[in-house]
């Protein structure tokens, strides 16, 4: 993994062409993060939720885990979330619930999508991604972590009409 004092360095290598270095980049700033919400800041004025964001659906499944547990830590910050609820961005965290993906990228994925779905929206584009499905799949997961974010995840979409429709319709 990349060691770095100045997050800017970080940031720059979120536009480099090869994957093994835009994981190590994401893993990098996403343990940054972790140091604090005065670290969370900084990375979000310089745009690195913007610049994380396409490597959600990377062909490479490391480069999609650590940009999802990027993503997640800074939707963390209530000011970066109107990027995240972007159509596009909801529908690549859907992407990320699929089985093929690791237990880690479903942890970080239901916990993101939990962050923002307080808004009907966001509800609203869960919902007309096939993300309901998906996400009654994850109830069986064998991590307590994906388990718990899934369940507050459904918990908040069932406060809404359209989306208790779909629960009930998949048998939850």
């Amino acid at each position: 993994n990349f060691k770095s004092k100045d997050p800017q360095t970080l940031y720059h290598l979120l536009f480099s062409k090869e994957e093994n270095i835009l994981w190590r980049s994401c893993d990098a700033l996403y343990t940054y993060s972790l140091a604090g919400e005065q670290n969370k800041t900084e990375l979000l004025s310089m745009g690195t939720v913007k610049a994380a964001i396409p490597h959600l659906s990377s062909a490479d499944a490391a480069t999609r885990r650590s940009s999802v547990m990027l993503v997640n830590s800074l939707a963390q910050l209530e000011e970066s979330r109107a990027e995240i609820r972007e159509q596009e961005v909801v529908a690549a965290l859907i992407n990320l619930l699929k089985p093929e993906e690791s237990v880690i990228t479903h942890e970080h994925t239901t916990k993101c999508l939990f962050t923002i779905a307080d808004q009907y929206t966001t509800k609203s584009l869960i919902l007309e991604n096939g993300g309901i499905e998906l996400l009654v799949q994850l109830i069986t997961d064998p991590d307590p972590l994906v388990q718990q974010n899934t369940l507050e995840t459904i918990d908040l979409l069932a406060v809404d009409c359209q989306c208790r429709i779909s629960l009930n319709e998949a048998n939850v």
